[in-house]
């Protein structure tokens, strides 16, 4: 008997925050690869 529903409800998806904290090796070299693009393209632009 389901006596109030089974209806679970909205659930939040994780957020970018978490996702980091998670997996942090891939997050560094997400931030080393991004810095790095960062660096190139601002070379270039001299």
């Amino acid at each position: 008997m389901h006596e109030r529903g089974t209806n679970i409800g909205w659930k939040r998806n994780s957020s970018f925050y978490v996702k980091a904290t998670k997996y942090p090796v891939i997050t560094g070299f997400l931030v080393v690869g991004l810095s790095a693009l960062a660096w190139v393209a601002a070379k270039r632009k001299k």
